[in-house]
Formats: structure tokens, C-alpha cells, sequence
């Protein structure tokens, strides 16, 4: 549940809606209630967001709150001011009724009998009743007066309220486009500070591109510098192109800055105006006069209990003492009577000021209230129309930066061709070293082939002709052969020297032959090693031989000795202790001899029994040699299977390249269309035509009529061309209601749509008229 409040008249409603209900359904059941439109209806939060119609009220938490609140404007009372009703100013006027009661006591000091008591009796009763039915309406005017100003209060308060949402809408708006500006001529600025940096040093820029020679295997013709390969007459017109299109968006988006600055001053200053000014005003007014009803209410509380008292006062009073008695204090109570009920006149007429000023309020505030929105919806559109051009310099920046971009390339050029120099070279080196190892792998493998195949041929002159060709069929077969298919391989032109082309091919060989040298030296560093631990044990052995007092020398270097016979004959005395330690040394020789030769036959027997396991593993593992073929069948088999799936794959792949070149062409064709001109139907982003035609400019068309160039296209050329070519950005339908230039500024029949096209410049022409 939410309050409604209707704008125009101030109205409040209150809606059931949940948080499903969508935005249309509400649209629908205000149409149906209130009678406005639904084209004509705008819903706004108190925070001035306006509701989407294909949202849901849940997408707004502040629609979930229990004061939520919504604000129904109509169209048509935001562009019109509707006339105010005239209010019947009826006050409630109260006629007099009685008067004092004098006269009814002179008559009463008159009458002698009874009956003449009981008449002035009456006549008093009468009085007083008068009386209190003269408070009573004077009360009751005080109420519908009260009722009245609180109803008044009420619409001002809707109104009031009203005004404040579309001010916050209003506000919005403008921070949304203020937070997109900005971004915007940040962008603006650092592409002009770069297009300046880009621009000073062009010509020095263009001489230096003159200085550098291109490589003799790069000339072709006249070609002998960066500066022949892109004319300078060219890039110079591109350069005043590019700088004339700077200025002139410079100096629109300046003038766009401040029209956006003067924007916003207005809408501070439509925030600045106090919305609650009449609202103060109608508040003091309401509470005076429910001041002035409080004090009739209390009057009229008083004479209510008075004419009590009289009327039990006269059950009482039947003889002429009785009636004087009765007079005396009647007259008492009149004139406190006579008082109050003029203390209420008093009241009354003075209450006529406050419900004056009201009128007078409601009527300020009508017109207050339809000049805000007045002003707040001409700001809006103001702030709608520079937000169009907002984009339309946007596009007039980016392809600003595109042709920023085609200048810049002048800049990078030199960079740019000494690294396509460079990796030229390295491409035309990396292929004359590929075609090198293809060339030795081929050779290689011909040698290998050539001796594979002479071998099976020795193979079958010995044993072909005593085989069965049923058995070992598959030696019948020849050696595989390998063909390689280089493929990708470019024509470069040689731009690198002999020397460097041998170099390049020689680091391969070098590369080699640094490994086989560090090889040969890890091997030669391994025998060192070997040759110094012998050495070491030789200088051992020596130095124990010599303390021992030998003085042969003997080497011992297998484990199997040559017994050598002595005989005595030949020994000399000074030798006997020599060959008595040499058959001690014979002796102990002998003994690890037959140790190493029972080692051996222990090594032997372990042998056998190892072999002896060996066999019988294997006739255990049988069932495994079983499973190992089936594994081999299987392997066979998943080896055609995945035959199979890459011949699919190869066609899947060929059928994806069919599709992919479809959808190249299919999106090559899209962008040729989007550079053709359009004169068929015009949408967005295409290119149109436009002829100058009694001093507008219609598109070139077959068939679909009544297409012009918008005006803030219009103001960024001086002068008029005769033709504009553009890409369209924007399209906005019109229809001719009158013969009046605003609504009908290309003189078309009443009741005609046309459309006003905001394009991107392509290019403009001006034709010369030929005087005769």
C-alpha cells in the first residue's frame, strides 16, 4: 500500500500494489481510474527516479517503505497550463437571530396574572434558545471554514510535494549528464594536448623520415626512402584536416561547456527557491483559525450549559416572584450571553482573514506551481538537447583519435621499419637454417633407407627361396618410406649477407662440435682421475718397498700368476733372502688364487639356481604373456579406431573451415554494405546522401521520402555545402501538425511524418555554379 498524489489537482490516492506487481499493470489501473493516458502519465519517487515501465515496483526499495509515496504528472498539464477553477467563495454567512432581552423584561414588570408569567416564561426560553442556536451556527461555520483550509492545505502539500520530485528528476538528469560531460572533456582535453604534441614536431618529423634509406633489397622504383613510401602532400592535407576539424570541435565543445555551466546555475538556483514558502504562509493561517474554532467551541460550550440552567430555572418559576427573581438573574445571564456571542461574531469575522489569505494562497501557489514545472521542463529538454550533442562530439572525438592515429604512424615509421627489417632477417636466417636441417635429415634418411633396403635384399637371396610364402609374410615387405613437404614457406627478398647467412649456418656446427669437445674433455677428466688414483697407489707401494729394503721392483696387475722356477744354481748369496720372500709372496698368492676360484664356483652355482627360477617364473607368468597379446590385439585395435576418429576429425575440421570462410564472407559483405549509401531504408549506423533542396538538405532515396539532415549536424560547417555524406548516429520522427516553421519546418502537407537524421561528417562537397 502506497499514497498517490496526483500533481494537477493534488489529489491523494491510495494504491494496493506488491512488490511483483510490474510498472505497466500500475500504468493500466491509473489510466483506468484517474482517466489520464498512459502516454501521458509520468511516475515519479519522492527522490525524483522515474519508473520504468518494464520494471517491477520491487526494483525500487524506497517504493517498499510504509510512507512510500508516488506522484502522477500529467503531460499535458506540464506543457499547458490549465486554467483554475473557479472555487465558489461561499463563507458560510450567519444572519443575527436575537437580540437583547430588554424588552421582554420591561413587558414582564407589565403582566400581573399567571397566565402572563407563563407567557414571559416563554418568551425567555425562547430568547435563549435563539441564542444558542446563534452560537451553534456560528460554530459549525467555524468548522466548515476549518474543513476548508485543512482540504486547501492539503492540495498545496500534494502540490508542493509534486514540485520537489520533478525538481530531484530534474536534478538527476543534470548529474548524469554533468558526470558524462566531464568525462568527456577530460577525454577532449588529453586528445587535443596529444594531437598538439603530435602536431608541433610534424615536419621535423616528415625530414627525418626523408634521411633514412631504405635497404637495397627493399627499393622498388622511385623508392629509395620512409618518405617515398607515403606521399607528403598527402599526409600535409591529412594534417590541416585533422587540425581544422580540432578547432572546430574545439570551439563547439567550449561553447557546450558553458551553455552546461549555465544549465546548471539555473537548476541551483531553481533548488535555492524555497518550495515550502506558501506552505509556511498556509500553515500559520490553518493553526489561527483552529485557534479561533477552538475559542467558538468553548463559547458554545458555556451557552449550552446556560440554557440548561434556564430551562430547569423555569420548572421552577410560576408566580410573579418567582418571576422576578428569575428575571433579575436571566438578565445577569444575558448580558454574559450578549458578550460571548459578540466575542464570537468577533471571532467569526476575523476568521474570514485567514480563509482570504488561503484562496489567495492556493491561487499564488497555482500559478508558483505551473511555472516551476514550466521551467523545470524546459531545462529538462535543454539538458536532453545538450546531451545529444554530447554524443555528437563524442563521435566527432573518436574519429578525431582515428585520424590522430593514421598521423602517429609517421612517428613510429622509422621504429616500426627497423624492426620489420630486423625481423625480415631473422625470418629469411631461420629459413635458410630449416631448409638446411630438412636437407641433412632427408640425406640422412636416404642413407638410411638405401642401407635398410639392402640388407632385407641380402635377406631374401638367402632365405626366400626356402620359405613358404605363407609363413613370415610381412618379411616380403620393402622400408618404409618418408617423403617431408614443407609447407608456409614465404619468398623474402635477401637483405642478409653471405657472411652472415654462413655464420647463421655455421652456429649449428659450432654448437656440435662445442659439445663433442666438452664431451671428449669430461672424458678426459674422468681418465686423469683414474690415472692419478694409480699413480697413488704405485707411490704407495713403492715408498713400503723401500722401507722394507727391496730393491725390485714388482707390479702386480692380475689376480692369475705364472709360477716362476728358480733354480739353485742360478741364485746367488746375496739373493737368498730375495727369493725366500718371493716364495712367501708365491705361497700367499696361490692361497687368495683358490679363495677368488671358490668364489667363483659359489657365483656359478647361484647362477644356476637363479636360472633354474627363471624358468620356472616363466612358465608361471604364461597367463601374463597371454594377457600381453590380448593387450597388443587391443592396442591394434584402439590404433584403427583412432584412425578412424582423425579421418572424422580431418573432416570436421575441413567442414569448420567451409563455415568459417562462409561466415568471413557473410561478415565481409556486412562491412562493404555498411560503407554503401543507403536510399532504400535508413537505420542506424548507415551512410546517407544529402542534397541541398530549397535550403534544407533531404537523402538521396527511391521509395522512402521525407528524410532530412537534423540542425545541430548543420552547425558545425561555415559554409553550405551542396552535398553531405554521413553516417547516421540518430533519428528522430516528427509529424506536420500546422503550417507553423516550428512544428512544420520543411513546408510539408499536415498530418506528413518526417524524419530528422543526426549523421557523423563523412565528407562535404561544394559545387561552383558556372555563370553563363
Amino acid at each position: 500500500m502506497m499514497k498517490l498524489y496526483l500533481s494537477d489537482t493534488g489529489q491523494c490516492f491510495t494504491v494496493q500494489a506488491s512488490g511483483t506487481d510490474g510498472v505497466a499493470s500500475l500504468h493500466d489501473r491509473l489510466a483506468s481510474e484517474t482517466g489520464i493516458p498512459i502516454k501521458s502519465q509520468i511516475l515519479l519517487t519522492a527522490e525524483g527516479k522515474t519508473l520504468d515501465s518494464k520494471a517491477t515496483l520491487r526494483d525500487y526499495p524506497g517504493l517498499q517503505k510504509p510512507d512510500a509515496a508516488l506522484f502522477l504528472f500529467n503531460r499535458k498539464f506540464i506543457l499547458e497550463t490549465p486554467d483554475l477553477r473557479k472555487i465558489p467563495r461561499n463563507f458560510y454567512e450567519v444572519d443575527m437571530v436575537s437580540s437583547s432581552c430588554f424588552r421582554i423584561h420591561e413587558f414582564s414588570l407589565e403582566e400581573k396574572s399567571s397566565l402572563d408569567v407563563s407567557h414571559v416564561i416563554d418568551q425567555y426560553q425562547r430568547h435563549f434558545q435563539n441564542q444558542y442556536v446563534q452560537a451553534q451556527a456560528y460554530s459549525e461555520c467555524h468548522t466548515k471554514r476549518n474543513e476548508r483550509s485543512l482540504a486547501m492545505v492539503r492540495t498545496i502539500d500534494a502540490k508542493n510535494r509534486s514540485l520537489r520530485a520533478a525538481y530531484n528528476s530534474l536534478y538527476h538528469h543534470l548529474e548524469s549528464m554533468v558526470r558524462f560531460s566531464a568525462d568527456f572533456f577530460d577525454g577532449f582535453a588529453r586528445l587535443v594536448k596529444e594531437n598538439e604534441a603530435l602536431y608541433v614536431p610534424f615536419d621535423a618529423d616528415l625530414k627525418n623520415l626523408g634521411k633514412i634509406e631504405l635497404h637495397p633489397a627493399l627499393r622498388r622504383g622511385t623508392r629509395k626512402t620512409l618518405i617515398d613510401i607515403i606521399p607528403e602532400s598527402k599526409m600535409r592535407k591529412w594534417l590541416d584536416t585533422c587540425v581544422e576539424r580540432q578547432n572546430q570541435l574545439n570551439q563547439a565543445v567550449g561553447i557546450l561547456k558553458e551553455k552546461i555551466e549555465g544549465v546548471r546555475k539555473e537548476v541551483k538556483t531553481q533548488g535555492s527557491n524555497s518550495f515550502i514558502a506558501f506552505a509556511e504562509r498556509v500553515e500559520a493561517r490553518v493553526s489561527e483559525s483552529a485557534r479561533q474554532r477552538a475559542e467558538a467551541e468553548s463559547i458554545l460550550e458555556t451557552l449550552k450549559g446556560n440554557l440548561s440552567w434556564v430551562q430547569q430555572l423555569m420548572k421552577h418559576t410560576h408566580h410573579m416572584d418567582d418571576l422576578r427573581l428569575f428575571t433579575s438573574q436571566a438578565r445577569n445571564k444575558d448580558a454574559t450571553h450578549c458578550r460571548n456571542l459578540g466575542a464570537m461574531r468577533e471571532v467569526y469575522e476575523s476568521s474570514l482573514t485567514p480563509l482570504q489569505t488561503l484562496y489567495e494562497c492556493q491561487e499564488q501557489f497555482h500559478s508558483f506551481f505551473y511555472e516551476k514545472l514550466h521551467t523545470i521542463s524546459e531545462l529538462q529538454t535543454r539538458i536532453r538537447a545538450l546531451r545529444k550533442k554530447l554524443s555528437l562530439y563524442q563521435e566527432g572525438s573518436k574519429n578525431l583519435s582515428q585520424m590522430r592515429d593514421e598521423l602517429k604512424k609517421i612517428k613510429n615509421l622509422p621504429q616500426i621499419y627497423r624492426n620489420c627489417v630486423s625481423e625480415t632477417k631473422r625470418r629469411y636466417l631461420f629459413q635458410e637454417q630449416f631448409m638446411s636441417i630438412v636437407n641433412t635429415f632427408e640425406r640422412k634418411l636416404a642413407k638410411s633407407h638405401e642401407a635398410e633396403t639392402e640388407l632385407r635384399r641380402k635377406f631374401a637371396r638367402e632365405n626366400w627361396d626356402n620359405l613358404s610364402s605363407e609363413f613370415f609374410p610381412f618379411l616380403r615387405h620393402g622400408p618404409p618410406k618418408i617423403h617431408i613437404n614443407v609447407k608456409n614457406l614465404g619468398k623474402l627478398p635477401k637483405i642478409v649477407t653471405d657472411e652472415e647467412l654462413k655464420d647463421a649456418l655455421g652456429a649449428e656446427d659450432r654448437e656440435a662440435k662445442i659439445q663433442a669437445a666438452a664431451k671428449e674433455i669430461s672424458q678426459l677428466k674422468k681418465s686423469l682421475e683414474i690415472l692419478a688414483e694409480e699413480n697413488k697407489r704405485l707411490k704407495e707401494l713403492r715408498e713400503n718397498q723401500e722401507k722394507s729394503g727391496s730393491i725390485v721392483d714388482m707390479v702386480v696387475s692380475t689376480a692369475k700368476v705364472t709360477p716362476v722356477e728358480v733354480s739353485p744354481m742360478n741364485v746367488k748369496p746375496d739373493q737368498g733372502a730375495l727369493v725366500k720372500q718371493l716364495e712367501e709372496e708365491k705361497v700367499c698368492l696361490q692361497e687368495k688364487i683358490q679363495q677368488l676360484e671358490s668364489k667363483v664356483h659359489d657365483l656359478g652355482e647361484q647362477h644356476n639356481e637363479m636360472q633354474r627360477t627363471l624358468e620356472e617364473s616363466q612358465k608361471n607368468n604364461a597367463h601374463l604373456e597371454v594377457f600381453v597379446d590380448q593387450l597388443k590385439r587391443d592396442r591394434t585395435k584402439n590404433e584403427t579406431e583412432l584412425e578412424t576418429m582423425s579421418m572424422k576429425i580431418a573432416h570436421l575440421l575441413r567442414e569448420n573451415r567451409n563455415y568459417k570462410n562462409k561466415n568471413d564472407q557473410e561478415h565481409m559483405w556486412k562491412e562493404v554494405a555498411c560503407t554503401r549509401i543507403s536510399y532504400r531504408s535508413f537505420q542506424l549506423h548507415d551512410v546517407a546522401l544529402f542534397m541541398r533542396q530549397d535550403g534544407f538538405y533531404e537523402a538521396f532515396h527511391k521509395g522512402a521520402p521525407h528524410r532530412y539532415l537534423a540542425i545541430e549536424t548543420l552547425r558545425i560547417f561555415k559554409e553550405k555545402p551542396s552535398i553531405i555524406l554521413g553516417k547516421i548516429v540518430q533519428i528522430e520522427k516528427s509529424c506536420a501538425t500546422n503550417h507553423s516553421k516550428k512544428d512544420n519546418p520543411y513546408h510539408l502537407p499536415i498530418g506528413t511524418d518526417f524524419y530528422m537524421l543526426t549523421v557523423e561528417v563523412l565528407e562535404s562537397m561544394q559545387h561552383e555554379e558556372k555563370s553563363e
